[in-house]
């Protein structure tokens, strides 16, 4: 097979599969009345908490490569909607640190079971050892966009 051909293979599985995880997060998300991008940022905090950490609005900024303007406007939907709570560093007036709300708790849980059932509907079909390749294969990949 060329390796154009091979190319081309290789981006229509990967824009498929892309695009299938995506439709079965959203439809997880469609009670919440939430976008993928802030049920990541919701992950991103609680995350952060779990390990001690405080967490600002620079913070996400940075995780997600996101400019200032647009972390504001889904932070502040996502407090509007009862995810989330900012209050005012104790450190620095001017910073806010953010905070799970009950309701973000529980949609963490929720996506929790989400993110087991969609790992196993990829990996339906695989043995151990397949699972084991597939699970080295996702972190070379990932190291090699991450840079």
């Amino acid at each position: 097979m060329s390796d154009s051909r091979l190319d081309y293979i290789f981006q229509y599985y990967i824009r498929s599969i892309d695009h299938n995880l995506k439709r079965i997060l959203d439809e997880h998300l469609i009670p919440y009345d939430i976008t993928n991008q802030q049920a990541r940022i919701v992950g991103f905090i609680s995350d952060k908490v779990k390990n001690g950490s405080t967490i600002n609005q620079k913070d996400i900024e940075t995780a997600m490569n996101l400019k200032g303007s647009s972390i504001t406007s889904l932070l502040k939907g996502l407090e509007r909607k009862g995810f989330i709570t900012r209050m005012s560093s104790s450190k620095d007036a001017r910073s806010k640190e953010l905070s799970l709300t009950k309701k973000g708790e529980t949609l963490i849980n929720e996506f929790n079971e989400t993110f087991i059932m969609a790992e196993e509907t990829l990996t339906s079909g695989m043995t151990k050892d397949q699972k084991e390749t597939f699970l080295l294969m996702l972190q070379l990949v990932n190291k090699n966009v991450e840079q």
